[in-house]
């Protein structure tokens, strides 16, 4: 399930508005020479989706986006649910990729679940220069390995864990 399902490459995705996606607000599959820009995800499960074992995507420019999941964060600090029955519901992440040359920059992320999922399998990869606030997990996570990522110039406030390496 996803509003926008991505197989061809050399598309560039800009400045679209995505509101209530059941699964992916973006689904790539197979696809490369990519870039998805200024798009605001709302309450999206999984804003950029390309961890489904599809084929993975490459060379994937993702920057200047926002991602919120509202009220997620204010559910677990205001006491109305607790984090072990906030966490099931929460991915809300900006991006779940495996792939490879696969860079995350430039982007807004507030109350998500995880705010960046990256496990890239080869290639020059990066998260740099994102803004992630309060997350109820992980405002990064690598699920799973991840090769030959750069982690640089982040801002992470208020997340259960700033960078959960699982």
């Amino acid at each position: 399930v996803a509003q926008l399902w991505i197989e061809a490459p050399h598309v560039e995705i800009r400045d679209l508005v995505f509101d209530f996606a059941v699964m992916a607000a973006i689904q790539l599959w197979n696809t490369h020479h990519l870039r998805i820009s200024g798009n605001a995800f709302h309450d999206a499960d999984v804003a950029i989706d390309g961890s489904a074992g599809l084929g993975q995507p490459h060379q994937v420019q993702i920057d200047h986006n926002f991602s919120t999941c509202r009220p997620l964060h204010q559910w677990r600090q205001r006491g109305w649910l607790s984090w072990a029955e906030v966490y099931p519901y929460c991915n809300c992440s900006l991006t779940w990729i495996h792939g490879r040359d696969i860079r995350v920059e430039h982007n807004l992320i507030t109350e998500a679940g995880d705010g960046i999922k990256l496990s890239p399998v080869a290639g020059r990869n990066r998260i740099n220069a994102n803004v992630i606030a309060f997350t109820t997990d992980d405002g990064i996570e690598f699920d799973g390995p991840a090769i030959n990522l750069e982690v640089s110039h982040n801002l992470v406030v208020g997340t259960w864990d700033s960078l959960g390496i699982s």
